[in-house]
């Protein structure tokens, strides 16, 4: 297919489904349009292959066709294409040679991100001998400024930069999700972000933490060895054209009036606690009590700010120690994902730089020292569940000393001086140091966590796994009818 009927079935596509969008994006100001991309496969399935067989020049023609489209003013926009099939859906650790230059979507959380700089888009000299302007295009791929070889009268040299044009660049790096990861180690891969992809909003999103959809090129840059000398090994990179949030954020959540109503009848409902301790883990038999507890953990405290300045945290941390097959994990597990941006860590896997931050030098993306956030960084304002928390070294719970009394976290490494938000809601399980209660020593000498960070959590339960012959036969007989699908489970 040539060049110019490409162009003018993009302008065509456009006009017939997407006429109102660009008239709105103008209007508002915006930079880019949402373009759905099984739209443009119902309209023409050889022009959609060749967008993800050549993403690269066919996205440029894309954008190229909306000026050909009268609008209301001239201006120029991005497409960020979105919905592209599941057969471009790839796993970071499953990319290869073969997928360079192919439009791809990843799933990941972001692990680390740099700063939103501006980066130079072009830049216009001019001849000292004859003053012809050459406009050169910077590429993405070189962090040194391009400049003219030769102008049309004959001069090689002594061009003056007159002109340039910039944009706004960040770079992330993502990794796999945990439950993508089966064990192994998780995989990741660089994110370059440009233009309305670095605005505050789209930021925010791109935090580290946030769990998000990758859809853009994969590309590929050289290693570079010294300073004059490239390495034949290659690194990769995403060229991200839209980004996709996974999860919804806080900020996010929007309530609609039906909604609202249901809310303030369920207020007014005398038997509302006993409604949310059924609809948390219904498949678990009992448990009332630290049901509750972890709900009104859900919800939250209020913080205070005396009038010395004083600060009283708002969060609430539990501390679960039981016998094996008590339900920990289970409810551990499950409450992490009720709300945004829920964290679960487990076991002797945990770190204090794991939990809290680490610092670590990326020269060649991210420019030298960068912020690592850990996981109670990454779950601010939300929960963070500690399963097999007896299992963690002391030297690394100290690390959440002042997370969980002040809700912060200082860190003071290389050149990086810096306070991050940590305030974030803890639940903690473990099993007693002898693996289960001994019922002739006191509870606390059973429990492997120091004085000082036990004074730290809020509530306390020891979960005892006592033998009681009519407990258990309704525990068993509930256990039975859940796994023959007798009993139907609804929150």
């Amino acid at each position: 297919m040539e060049r110019e009927e490409k162009i003018e079935k993009f302008a065509e596509f456009l006009r017939e489904f997407y006429y109102k969008d660009l008239a709105t994006a103008v209007f508002e100001g915006r930079k880019s349009i949402q373009v759905d991309f099984s739209s443009l496969d119902k309209f023409d399935p050889e022009l959609a292959d060749e967008l993800l067989e050549n993403p690269e020049e066919n996205i440029r023609l894309f954008e190229e066709a909306i000026e050909q489209i009268d609008l209301p003013r001239r201006t120029k926009l991005r497409i960020r294409l979105f919905n592209i099939p599941e057969t471009n859906h790839i796993r970071i650790r499953d990319i290869r040679a073969e997928h360079i230059g192919k439009l791809l979507c990843v799933d990941g959380i972001v692990k680390r991100a740099s700063e939103v700089r501006p980066e130079v888009a072009e830049i216009t000299f001019e001849c000292p001998d004859c003053g012809n302007r050459i406009t050169v295009i910077q590429p993405e791929k070189e962090k040194m400024i391009k400049v003219p070889t030769k102008c049309d009268c004959g001069c090689r040299g002594g061009f003056k930069q007159v002109d340039q044009k910039f944009y706004d660049a960040r770079w992330i790096a993502i990794e796999e999700p945990f439950e993508l990861t089966t064990g192994e180690r998780p995989s990741e891969i660089m994110v370059y972000l440009k233009e309305d992809l670095t605005s505050p909003r789209m930021r925010n999103k791109t935090d580290p933490g946030n769990r998000i959809k990758v859809i853009g090129i994969l590309k590929e840059i050289p290693r570079r060895v010294t300073k004059s000398r490239k390495s034949r090994q290659m690194e990769i990179l995403i060229d991200a054209n839209n980004v996709e949030p996974v999860e919804v954020e806080w900020e996010e959540l929007v309530i609609d009036p039906e909604e609202e109503k249901k809310i303030k009848e369920l207020a007014k409902d005398p038997k509302i606690y006993e409604k949310l301790i059924a609809s948390l883990a219904p498949s678990m038999y009992g448990l009332e009590d630290v049901k509750l507890a972890i709900i009104l953990q859900l919800f939250g405290g209020v913080p205070k700010v005396l009038p010395d300045g004083t600060r009283i945290r708002g969060d609430i941390h539990i501390l679960l120690v039981g016998d094996p097959a008590s339900g920990k994990s289970q409810l551990m597990q499950l409450t992490s994902k009720l709300i945004p941006r829920g964290k679960y860590v487990s076991g002797r896997g945990v770190t204090g730089a794991g939990l809290t931050a680490t610092v670590v030098r990326d020269e060649q993306f991210l420019g030298g020292w960068v912020l690592e956030a850990g996981a109670l960084v990454m779950a601010n304002k939300s929960i963070c569940a500690i399963d097999e928390f007896s299992k963690v070294s002391p030297q690394d719970r100290v690390a959440l000393q002042e997370a969980m009394s002040l809700g912060t976290i200082s860190i003071a490494k290389a050149s990086i001086v810096a306070t991050l938000p940590a305030q974030t809601s803890i639940l903690a399980g473990g099993n007693p140091k002898l693996g289960r209660f001994d019922p002739y020593i006191p509870i606390r000498e059973q429990i492997d966590v120091d004085d000082v960070l036990l004074s730290r959590f809020d509530l306390k339960f020891a979960l005892r796994d006592v033998p009681n012959p009519e407990r258990d036969a309704v525990l068993a007989d509930h256990i039975l009818k859940m796994r023959f699908g007798e009993k139907e489970v609804t929150p």
